[in-house]
């Protein structure tokens, strides 16, 4: 089975092992066996060489990006990381962007040598808080003393391509503040800041549920929000997403083809590939993952055909995210091409939400202010509504 288009344009690398796994966290991760060492560099072992296996059905495509997520892919041992990378070295000619994920306390100054060895020009640090009592809480192994020995590390190599992620709202609102205040201190070339998402299958959320944490209200997350945007543009950070802010020409390439709704393959443990009108999802469980690459099959779990009104209200979804924006045209010609009534209502609801400090429009552009960025979820859903 083929799933390459003709257009590809990133490649997604899962590492789905973690030291800890942090009570916040929703993606597909989980622990592996610390007690034993051996038993878990072979666990780890094995799930590279499934990886390579899965890689092998992609020889002789050419991608712009790379991205190797997780999970935790810096907990690769020295001889994993060459394993995979080294594998990795035929897609990774001419790329414009190769990004790997790292977690403060298992990154080395020989890891660094590896991976920048092997071309990784773009690092992301997963930080989050500046607080050892704030990270004891979330239960991330991470510690204050890592955070400042790799940051170290890629300051005395001189590696200045490096992300910072921030969680706001796992801390109180003065600790959040310090947070952003050192995390500018450090000069990473961008900045992720995401707003605390409570999922139901998490131990945080049990924990909200239970009464043994308090969050901040949605009042003070908008006021954190807002002053973060104001204080990161004065310090020379872009707003260009959501979440996401960048020093000039260090914008992620490899996220924008996501908000852009270009196409990508995902390899890798429940990795999920979008290709032409399909959303490929890989298996979520290893052993099925494993199964099915002993047999020479890639390990599709399930494929969704996207029709032309789902692919819109994604593309409007992810583009409206971004300080791009989105084509205000394409949308009044598809409610158009509907005759439902509702082009009226669009342009009725586009004059609210500028009116009242939502968006704007930019070169037939509608944008989202920072403001609209917050109640960006709701604005989208009426949208939703109206091309249904």
């Amino acid at each position: 089975m083929s799933v390459l288009g003709s257009e590809t344009l990133s490649l997604y690398i899962h590492i789905p092992f973690c030291k800890r796994k942090c009570y916040y966290c929703d993606f597909l991760s989980f622990p592996v066996g610390v007690s034993k060492k051996n038993q878990e560099n072979n666990q780890i072992e094995e799930y590279v060489d499934f990886l390579i296996k899965e890689l092998s059905f992609y020889k002789k495509k050419k991608f712009k990006t790379i991205y190797i997520g997780g999970g935790t892919p810096s907990i690769l041992n020295e001889s994993l990381l060459i394993k995979l990378l080294s594998n990795l070295r035929e897609y990774a000619r001419g790329l414009k962007e190769y990004t790997m994920e790292i977690n403060p306390e298992s990154f080395t100054r020989d890891k660094f040598d590896i991976i920048s060895s092997f071309g990784v020009n773009r690092i992301s640090i997963g930080v989050q808080s500046f607080s050892d009592m704030v990270l004891k809480s979330v239960n991330r192994s991470t510690r204050v003393k890592d955070i400042f020995n790799s940051i170290g590390i890629l300051k005395e190599k001189k590696f200045e391509n490096f992300n910072i992620d921030l969680i706001m709202g796992i801390q109180g609102r003065n600790q959040y503040l310090d947070d952003l205040n050192m995390a500018v201190k450090l000069m990473p070339s961008h900045l992720s800041i995401y707003l605390l998402h409570l999922s139901e299958q998490t131990v945080y959320y049990k924990m909200y549920r239970n009464g043994k944490i308090r969050l901040l209200d949605d009042d003070t997350m908008a006021e954190l929000y807002a002053i973060s945007c104001d204080y990161l543009a004065k310090s020379g950070y872009k707003h260009y997403e959501i979440s996401n802010f960048a020093k000039s020409g260090y914008e992620s390439i490899h996220n924008l083809n996501y908000w852009l709704y270009g196409d990508y393959v995902g390899i890798g443990l429940g990795a999920v590939s979008k290709i032409d009108n399909r959303r490929i999802t890989n298996e979520k469980i290893l052993k099925k993952y494993y199964e099915k690459l002993s047999n020479g099959e890639l390990p599709v779990g399930n494929i969704e055909y996207l029709n032309r009104d789902k692919q819109m209200r994604e593309r409007l979804m992810l583009m409206l995210r971004t300080s791009r924006g989105f084509e205000i045209k394409e949308i009044e010609d598809t409610l158009k091409m509907k005759n439902n009534g509702r082009l009226k209502n669009f342009k009725k609801m586009l004059e609210i939400i500028m009116k009242n400090g939502y968006a704007k429009v930019r070169n037939g552009r509608i944008l989202f202010t920072e403001k609209g960025f917050l109640s960006s979820n709701y604005i989208i859903s009426e949208f939703f509504d109206l091309l249904n």
